[in-house]
């Protein structure tokens, strides 16, 4: 696990923790109602909410983050140079890496978007609307400035 997924997985793990103890303490407070005999009580409300929010969560996790070699869903880790997409480590091999490219590069290209730890340039850029306009129209003054 990198390190950034194994704090997120303790921060889940702590907020478990505290769920299932709020659970165990409170829980005898809330199915014993006399006026619910324990059949339709706040304690199913409370819990509905997290059990939704986490099928949400995982089901996003698996779409998201799986590898991109089809029908493989192990979690991608290693990025495929020239797409946005990662494969797992079984399928970390020159292979499965330029099926991948093939598969996803004209994509990637088509829609313009950086790769991993690509940077954007914001040279020949106008720093205003205002300069953009005067350039449009051809309108510039003496001397354009320098872009650093």
């Amino acid at each position: 696990m990198k390190r950034n997924e194994i704090g997120a997985f303790l921060i889940g793990l702590v907020v478990a923790v505290g769920l299932a103890v709020t659970v165990a303490v409170w829980a005898g407070v809330f199915a014993n109602s006399p006026y619910s005999n324990g059949g339709s009580n706040l304690l199913g409300i409370i819990g509905i909410v997290p059990l939704i929010a986490a099928l949400a969560m995982a089901a996003w996790a698996s779409w998201h983050r799986t590898c991109a070699v089809p029908y493989c869903l192990r979690l991608g880790e290693h990025p495929v140079e020239g797409t946005l997409e990662k494969v797992c480590r079984h399928h970390h091999t020159l292979k499965h890496h330029e099926l991948v490219y093939d598969l996803r590069h004209t994509a990637h290209a088509a829609s313009g978007r950086l790769d991993f730890g690509q940077s954007h340039s914001r040279s020949n850029v106008p720093s205003t609307a205002h300069e953009a306009t005067r350039e449009e129209e051809g309108k510039t003054d003496a001397e354009p400035s320098a872009v650093l």
